[in-house]
């Protein structure tokens, strides 16, 4: 059976701008929660320092998503990117 193009829809490929918005969003709630973490959780001791690297890994990992911007192509197990850039 010969392999055959797969059509993508536009809505996938071209997104910047809600990338866009979604960094934005990504970066403020990252700065506001490591603030309200590292000032307003004097009880938790040692502990308030791994919710603060949780929050950086997490909020690290959705920007990095943001950024690549992976195409999924069910139901085979592949992707592409799409860059911010492109």
């Amino acid at each position: 059976m010969p392999a055959g193009a797969i059509e993508i829809a536009s809505i996938f490929c071209d997104r910047n701008g809600l990338n866009i918005v979604l960094l934005i969003v990504n970066v403020s709630l990252t700065i506001f929660s490591s603030y309200v973490i590292i000032t307003k959780s004097k009880s938790l001791g040692k502990f308030k320092y791994y919710v603060l690297s949780q929050n950086v890994i997490g909020s690290f990992t959705s920007f990095t998503l943001i950024i690549v911007n992976p195409v999924l192509l069910p139901p085979h197990y592949c992707f592409f990117v799409v860059s911010i850039k492109s």
